[in-house]
């Protein structure tokens, strides 16, 4: 299915181009660029040099007014709110594939998800690893592919997993001993096919973006089955990637399909859409990476244009 998007979407591109061009949302050049007229600003080009260069920015998170991106390079690059690079380093093995979520836990340590190696990284701020965990299998403390991380008011630790025999919710207490699971193959309510990331609210409601059924499910932290949003109607999503949760509570979803970043309530109103299909800033090719700074700030890594957008959120 993904591989049939990535063709969708590049044939996409390339007979749509001269037609954005003529709408004023033609490709930018090297560096960064600004909208001032829809508030967006973008910086990156394609690359695997200096800071500011990307191979498929996919992993994205804002923390303590930085914004840290992982790619297919193996990097992980930190840069401040202006896209000025701060500091790089990389993940110990990446031929296999790179992590797809970026998360802080209550000590302030990057955690990454290493999801094509079946365990979990641990750095500090600047780069300095600390700590590493978790193995192939199927076991309660075994990963095939893990995906997203979150936690919840008590410091549980919760991941999201795909793979043979493993679509399931992961959770683990502070020292990395499992508590419990679930879930399963399928489309019904509770079901998964492809889990690409986790996330919980202040009231301890945990999202998950069920990737292959095209939706996002909701949970109580016990897995219990809440329901669906994005599932049905117009406003269907189309393949989400990743989700954040904003300052008020909402949900913003990187529709991967629809290259755009979604904005629902909690309960699962759509509320507006933030981008649109293109080149310039403001407009991605297959975002697959959101989050939102806990003073506003929308980020969104527009993984097949090779750049981060920026905006700050409408009141």
């Amino acid at each position: 299915m993904e591989d049939d998007l990535r063709r969708m979407n590049r044939r996409y591109f390339f007979f749509g181009s001269m037609a954005l061009s003529a709408l004023g949302a033609g490709a930018v050049g090297c560096g960064s660029a600004s909208d001032a007229s829809t508030g967006w600003f973008a910086w990156g080009e394609r690359g695997t040099g200096g800071g500011g260069t990307f191979r498929a920015p996919r992993a994205i998170a804002a923390f303590n007014e930085e914004v840290y991106v992982a790619d297919r390079s193996g990097r992980v690059q930190v840069f401040d709110y202006d896209g000025v690079h701060q500091r790089t380093w990389m993940i110990p093995r990446y031929d296999k594939g790179t992590p797809t979520d970026i998360g802080f836990d209550a000590q302030g340590r990057v955690i990454l998800p290493d999801t094509h190696y079946s365990r979990v990284l641990a750095y500090t701020t600047e780069g300095d690893p600390v700590d590493q965990w978790g193995e192939y299998g199927t076991g309660v403390n075994q990963f095939i592919y893990p995906t997203g991380v979150a936690w919840d008011s008590q410091g549980l630790q919760y991941y999201s997993e795909y793979g043979v025999d493993a679509e399931r919710i992961h959770v683990f207490d502070a020292r990395n001993q499992f508590v419990r699971q679930w879930g399963e193959l399928g489309n019904g309510p509770g079901q998964l096919n492809r889990a690409m990331a986790i996330l919980i609210d202040a009231d301890d409601t945990v999202f998950v973006v069920d990737t292959g059924n095209s939706r996002i499910q909701r949970f109580d932290t016990q897995g219990r089955w809440l329901g669906f949003i994005g599932d049905q109607g117009p406003d269907r999503l189309r393949y989400p990637y990743d989700a954040a949760l904003g300052p008020d509570g909402t949900l913003f979803v990187c529709d991967y399909g629809g290259h755009t970043i979604r904005q629902y309530s909690k309960t699962g109103e759509h509320l507006r859409d933030y981008g649109q299909p293109g080149r310039g800033p403001g407009r991605f090719n297959c975002p697959r990476g959101v989050t939102v700074s806990a003073d506003g700030w929308l980020f969104v890594a527009d993984t097949e244009n090779n750049r981060i957008h920026r905006r700050m959120l409408d009141a």
